[in-house]
């Protein structure tokens, strides 16, 4: 993995970046960093708390699970239509498989940054909750 360095991402390389609205893609932007991740990388382990969201940029994310007789068995991709991790700005939320780089790439990344900003926006996912709730 190459040092992150901070980004202004292209939104148009990730879609799902790519669908946001202005405002919540400038907040994202101001803390989101660039990295070149190698294959085979760990992104989330299974019983381990989610506190990063990657957003492949040009590389793609494997999810996979464990057997009962210990295989793995892939479950899943994110490429550059999504972004893995997402689950943590509902709070605080634990992987149930292994998350690794099954493609090498570009990635934005950001730790932490659900909880701390989108779950308060007006446009965020912590709105729409409570407006379901009411």
């Amino acid at each position: 993995m190459n040092t992150p360095e901070k980004c202004r991402v292209d939104r148009w390389s990730n879609r799902l970046l790519r669908a946001l609205p202005r405002e919540p893609l400038a907040l994202l932007e101001q803390d989101l960093r660039q990295v070149s991740l190698t294959q085979g990388l760990v992104c989330f382990e299974a019983g381990k708390a989610i506190d990063q969201v990657y957003f492949p940029l040009t590389g793609m994310i494997s999810l996979l699970v464990a057997t009962g007789d210990g295989e793995m068995v892939e479950t899943g991709t994110i490429g550059c239509e999504g972004a893995a991790g997402l689950q943590c700005g509902l709070g605080k939320s634990y992987s149930y498989g292994l998350a690794t780089v099954q493609i090498p790439g570009n990635f934005a990344d950001r730790h932490s940054w659900l909880n701390r900003d989108l779950r308060h926006a007006k446009w965020g996912f912590g709105s729409q909750v409570a407006q379901q709730k009411s």
